[in-house]
């Protein structure tokens, strides 16, 4: 019976003690926490689907990206972090551009030698080949744009309607005088333009430029109008030195994406003076030019105001005599639309009204001829034909 009893309290003894040496050496499994709690913010853009959806309430976009450590990597995801306009204006402005590229659409007929040649044509660039090395902004920049109006009403209408919504303003500027040195009559339509871009989401700043010069020869007036556009940009308030100023012809614009990128990125070197290369057409966006327009461009409107001495036209000039720091956006980043009008009797109003004032002559003013002469794609001045036929060009408008 002790023997027993012994035996019964020893098992129960070290029973109790292994309990003990157990609950010392136990380690607890680790926790799991979900995985989103731990995403960086670059892999948070690359995952989602719609990002523009993520902009729509969001007052400071640019605080989205600030931990993004490399941007070009996002432009793919990145739709349009630029100011959010309506619905209903988007599809305004859509209307807009279609209509105006309908009415532009040539009616060429190739005839003799099939000039079909688009492997001359080089495509639009991407946002992402000319912007690759640039770095984000904390925030946007203005982009302010300067043109000269005479009575281009559709390339006025396609060029808000593409650049505009990328743009904090558009000087339109409109002389009583013409290239040409003759006095014209203003043809601008300020209510039609204000019913079509109903509350856009950039101002219009029209400016009539009064006078003239006294010494005309050639170019004299031409200079003095594009000069005088410069002054348009002192009615807007708080205009950053490092906003973009883009000095264009009325028939030159560039891409609304590649707007946008100047809008948002900065150069790497923090440089702020561009030339660009575009797309030369004439008559319309079908017949193109195998050469591209090389043209000074753009300056940040500390440079307008120091080195061009609010010269606005010497950014096309000369790029305002800047020796070095002037970058080429390469390649092509938009259009050079020349002389596209839809109605072939607003060719006889420009060469009336042109600087070049050997081109006004009654041969290049016949109706019947100047229409043949589209319809071909020959040059009026020599009857030549100066580039090929691309029948999708209007597609890529944009």
């Amino acid at each position: 019976m002790d023997i027993y009893f012994y035996f019964v309290y020893a098992v129960f003894f070290f029973c109790c003690v292994g309990n003990l040496v157990l609950w010392a050496l136990y380690v607890p499994p680790p926790s799991f926490e979900m995985p989103s709690a731990s995403f960086s913010s670059s892999a948070r853009l690359s995952s989602v689907s719609k990002p523009a959806a993520a902009f729509s309430n969001v007052s400071k976009p640019a605080a989205a990206f600030s931990n993004v450590s490399k941007p070009a990597a996002a432009f793919s995801n990145i739709s349009k972090p630029s100011v959010v306009v309506e619905d209903t204006d988007k599809k305004r402005v859509v209307g807009v551009k279609s209509a105006v590229l309908s009415r532009l659409k040539s009616t060429a007929v190739v005839v003799g030698e099939q000039r079909d040649c688009p492997s001359l044509f080089m495509p639009i660039s991407s946002p992402e080949r000319v912007f690759s090395n640039w770095v984000l902004r904390a925030r946007p920049r203005d982009i302010v744009m300067l043109s000269p109006y005479d009575c281009e009403e559709d390339m006025l209408l396609l060029k808000a309607a593409v650049m505009g919504p990328h743009a904090r303003a558009f000087v339109v500027g409109e002389a009583e005088r013409s290239n040409s040195n003759q006095p014209r009559a203003p043809c601008f339509n300020a209510t039609a333009f204000s019913a079509l871009f109903h509350d856009p989401s950039f101002s219009l700043v029209y400016l009539p430029i009064p006078g003239g010069v006294q010494d005309f020869k050639y170019w004299e007036q031409e200079v003095y109008v594009k000069n005088r556009l410069a002054s348009g940009l002192l009615s807007l308030r708080d205009l950053a030195d490092d906003a973009l100023v883009i000095m264009f012809d009325m028939d030159e614009f560039i891409s609304g994406e590649h707007v946008r990128m100047l809008r948002w990125y900065d150069h790497p070197r923090g440089l702020t003076a561009f030339r660009v290369s575009l797309r030369w057409s004439y008559y319309g966006f079908e017949w193109v030019n195998p050469e591209p327009t090389e043209v000074g461009a753009i300056v940040s409107w500390a440079q307008l105001r120091g080195e061009c001495g609010m010269r606005s036209n010497d950014i096309r000039f000369n790029m305002c005599g800047l020796s070095s720091g002037v970058v080429d956006l390469l390649p092509m980043v938009g259009w050079h639309c020349s002389w596209c009008f839809p109605d072939t009797r607003q060719f006889i109003a420009k060469i009336e009204k042109s600087s070049k004032l050997e081109d006004n002559q009654a041969r290049f003013k016949d109706l019947a001829f100047l229409a043949d002469q589209r319809a071909r794609g020959l040059w009026f001045v020599d009857s030549q034909p100066h580039g090929c036929f691309d029948a999708n060009a209007t597609s890529v408008v944009a």
